[in-house]
């Protein structure tokens, strides 16, 4: 009942990330208050799967805010904040839903080209017809 208390409550910018489980409970709490100080009148919300280093990390907007704008104006500059700070944290911009499409800029900014090579070379060799997902990979910087 998280996700749908939430959506009463007005917008958010959300994320499924992963840290290690071990700096989780460190993560939650730094990285809040970051981003609620640098992000003014917002509120973090972190929930789900933590015993295994996954949750739902979500900056919640100002009270007053207009759902649909406050995302399109902040919601780059909130994701680009959430996902510095966990690759600084050692974990990854993704949890149990994968990078996807929206997520390709970010891990193309985030990565090394040898991290992408392997990504690629890992996929081609699942996937060597490019059956799954064609194009979604190759796209990515």
């Amino acid at each position: 009942g998280i996700s749908s208390a939430e959506r009463a409550h007005g917008p958010a910018v959300q994320h499924d990330i992963s840290v290690p489980p071990a700096r989780m409970p460190d993560f939650i709490d730094q990285a809040s208050a970051t981003l609620e100080d640098r992000f003014e009148g917002t509120r973090a919300v972190a929930f789900g799967h933590l015993g295994d280093g996954n949750v739902h990390f979500h900056l919640r907007a100002p009270a007053g805010a207009t759902g649909g704008e406050w995302e399109e104006h902040e919601g780059k500059a909130i994701s680009a904040a959430v996902h510095d700070l966990v690759t600084q944290w050692g974990g990854s911009i993704s949890a149990e839903h994968g990078i996807g499409q929206m997520k390709r800029a970010e891990l193309a900014r985030l990565s090394s080209p040898a991290r992408i090579a392997a990504l690629r070379a890992i996929k081609t060799a699942f996937d060597p017809q490019g059956l799954f997902n064609p194009g979604r990979l190759a796209e990515v910087a």
